[in-house]
């Protein structure tokens, strides 16, 4: 054997354990990952269509290269002998050769022994080269001698005309090694496809598909689409994981297929198994190199331990100066790949590393959009059963009997509860969004917690527990509304996770230029594992089946962005599970404002109430139907209006005093018939309630546009409706 043999099969021994190793990591990749598979093997697929682009355009640049540095008139052996010093670089080829354009006076350079026939060229590729004047990459040909092989043809321009053609000839099994040096996994095949559809190289079976057409379904496939993964039968019938890739420069494709059965069945050995194949196939292969290596010259056997060393990703050892040109320019050579190698192998452990700790974030993510939604439906069917077994209550009872009357009321706090529950929700995608414009103006903190405490007293909601307050003036900038939503969510949790006859203590004191707000709580407490997402949202302690403690995991994540956009923070403190737990807020102290004078309070007039006409344009049966019920039971005048037409036609012939307008309708929205409404000048006078279900500063800007005057959100609050028709 040839010191060239002899070199390929160290380094196919050295490259031996990589690819077991890669195949085990890639079986128990696939039996984990299945739903990833087709974009993982059309990924590959793209990356080795990439790698036969480079390796083409590569061989395309060095021909160019030899093409130019060949001058007219040169003698045949200098020229002979440039092609091999660029043959001896370039190990896919095996041929290399430059001949006039009518390919009639040929040099070349070959790896054979001498007397070997000069390369012949693919008339049709020869042709393509010399109409385009570009290069031209040949299907799979068959040389003289019976071999499969491919052609890269450069035509060498000089004045704009074609002078010279040159040829690189690269054997069908070159393009084989090329693709077994990149691992495909446990079972899996790849092809190499020319432009006509015919395998070039194909790592199983090699010699029964060289030259001939591929499997149906890759065939089918990679003349249906550029590129794509799919499942279907394989070449003898079983069914099969495939991927194709077509290079857009060359068209060539690559193609790579894995039995089904291997992805999914569930082995339980398997890990052993291919551990014990993986460490006996490095023993052989160490050995396989260690036996080889002995019969290499010096200079050889230290490239053979250069290229040990690449391959299995270690430092290059320091290797002898050699008097052979050759072996030095491979061994800066394997320097240079060395670097790059463990630059791209940073790289990839990076993206790898990255893409887990996404997989982990989004399963996370959808572990508790799982949860949220069985809370959202545990927490709507409660008030929803309440309310529906008031009003089967109410069709057996006397109207006017204490048990209607409990029903009415249980209807009421249910309705509170459910619009509570939309509100959450409504304000975390506010917040969320920055859609909440705060209304900021110096406030005692103090004097918020005080007011909260006492109205959660005064409802009951912290009935079952001890409340001890501690309340400090500390003044800061924050907007009133949103202050009192931060300490009823604090104190809401507290009293949540605290059991009956629990303390609750809140405490507000300045503190190093900052105002603290303390909820403190002898409850449940927090587990470690859950303190750092205790502000996340939907993030819940442990509950019981029956979901005593309620809530939807909305509170602590809308506290602590309010917080922030306060320019504060609030952090949490337990020892653990039935340890209690400890909340702290702290926003930006400021000095308490000059004491003013209330203004004398002023006794707004009282207008008799006096019955009203009133128009109600809501395309909901039900909705519609109950509102005017009410408004009549008022004593009021009320028409009604199922449609944006509907609404408008009304508007015409009954001149309503007010109108409740719903904005989705059929026909046309209730803008519209707010802005006919207007222009119109029988009616431009009519007052225009808006009642909707969209909430959004973006909905409210849009009414107030299109003319409204008032704006309500559903279910429609009464109390709200009245005071609207008591201003009128």
């Amino acid at each position: 054997m040839k010191i060239r043999s002899h070199l390929l099969v160290l380094l196919a021994g050295a490259f031996l354990p990589l690819m077991v190793f890669a195949v085990a990591i890639t079986s128990f990749s696939w039996w984990q990952q299945r739903k990833d598979l087709e974009l993982r093997y059309l990924e590959r697929v793209r990356a080795m269509t990439i790698a036969f682009d480079t390796e083409i355009d590569g061989a395309i640049r060095m021909l160019r290269a030899l093409g130019l540095s060949a001058e007219p008139g040169e003698p045949r052996k200098v020229l002979v002998e440039r092609m091999r010093r660029t043959l001896d670089t370039q190990p896919l080829w095996a041929a290399v050769a430059i001949g006039d354009p009518a390919w009639k006076d040929v040099s070349a350079a070959t790896r054979e022994v001498a007397g070997t026939l000069l390369p012949s060229i693919d008339p049709g590729t020869l042709a393509r080269a010399r109409t385009t004047r570009l290069p031209a990459v040949s299907g799979l040909v068959r040389s003289p001698e019976g071999l499969y092989e491919t052609q890269i043809v450069v035509p060498v321009l000089r004045g704009g005309a074609v002078s010279a053609i040159l040829l690189a000839v690269v054997e069908q099994s070159s393009w084989l090694k090329f693709m077994s040096q990149y691992p495909i996994g446990n079972g899996a095949t790849m092809t190499l496809l020319d432009q006509d559809g015919i395998v070039i190289a194909r790592t199983q079976d090699n010699g029964r598909w060289v030259g001939k057409a591929p499997a149906p379904l890759l065939l089918a496939k990679s003349r249906e689409m550029a590129e794509g993964a799919y499942r279907g039968p394989g070449p003898d019938g079983e069914s099969v994981y495939a991927a194709h890739s077509r290079s857009v420069r060359w068209g060539w494709t690559v193609g790579t297929a894995v039995p089904a059965e291997i992805i999914e069945a569930v082995l339980l050995d398997s890990s052993a198994l291919l551990a014990a194949a993986a460490f006996l196939s490095i023993g052989l292969a160490v050995l396989l190199a260690f036996v080889l290596s002995r019969r290499i010259q010096r200079p050889v056997t230290a490239l053979g331990v250069s290229a040990r060393a690449l391959a299995h990703g270690d430092p290059l050892p320091a290797h002898p100066p050699s008097s052979i040109d050759e072996v030095e320019e491979v061994q800066e050579a394997f320097d240079e790949s060395d670097a790059l190698l463990r630059e791209r192998q940073q790289r990839l452990n990076e993206a790898l590393a990255a893409e887990r700790e996404a997989r982990r974030e989004a399963e996370e993510a959808s572990h508790a959009k799982d949860e949220f939604l069985a809370m959202l439906g545990h927490e709507l069917r409660n008030p929803l059963n309440a309310i529906a077994s008031a009003v089967s209550v109410l069709h057996y009872v006397d109207p006017r009997g204490a048990e209607a009357l409990r029903a009415r009321d249980i209807i009421d706090r249910q309705m509170v509860s459910l619009r509570q529950l939309v509100d959450d929700l409504l304000d975390v995608a506010r917040v969320t969004r920055g859609r909440i414009a705060l209304h900021r103006r110096p406030i005692d903190l103090a004097a918020i917690a005080r007011r909260t405490v006492t109205m959660m007293s005064a409802s009951g909601r912290l009935a079952r527990h001890r409340v001890e307050t501690d309340l400090r003036e500390a003044w800061v900038d924050g907007d009133e509304t949103r202050m009192e939503q931060i300490v009823t969510n604090l104190v809401d949790n507290a009293a949540k996770y605290t059991q009956e006859g629990g303390a609750i203590s809140v405490r507000v004191r300045p503190a190093d230029g900052e105002a603290l707000l303390e909820v403190q709580d002898n409850g449940m407490g927090i587990a470690p594992a859950l303190l750092p997402r205790i502000f996340d949202l939907f993030t819940q302690g442990e509950r019981t089946i029956d979901r005593a403690q309620g809530g939807l995991g909305l509170g602590l994540a809308l506290v602590r962005r309010l917080a922030e956009m306060h320019g504060g923070s609030v952090d949490v403190a337990s020892g653990g599970s039935g340890e209690g737990a400890t909340f702290t807020l702290r926003l930006p102290l400021i000095a308490a404002p000059p004491i003013l004078r209330p203004a004398e309070a002023v006794e707004p007039p009282h207008a008799e109430d006096k019955p009203l006409k009133i128009l109600v344009v809501e395309d909901n049966d039900d909705g519609r139907e109950t509102l005017a019920m009410m408004l009549r039971l008022n004593g009021h005048q009320v028409h009604e209006a199922d449609s944006g037409p509907g609404g408008v036609a009304s508007m015409q012939a009954v001149h309503p005093d007010i109108a409740i307008v719903d904005i989705g309708l059929p026909g046309f929205d209730g803008y519209e018939v707010a802005r006919r409404t207007r222009a119109s000048p029988e009616t431009k006078a009519v007052r225009l309630v808006a009642l909707t279900g969209y909430g959004q500063e973006e909905d409210r800007r849009n009414a107030q546009a299109a003319g409204f005057d008032w704006f309500l959100v559903k279910p429609a609050d009464m109390g709200a409706i009245s005071e609207i028709l008591t201003h009128l």
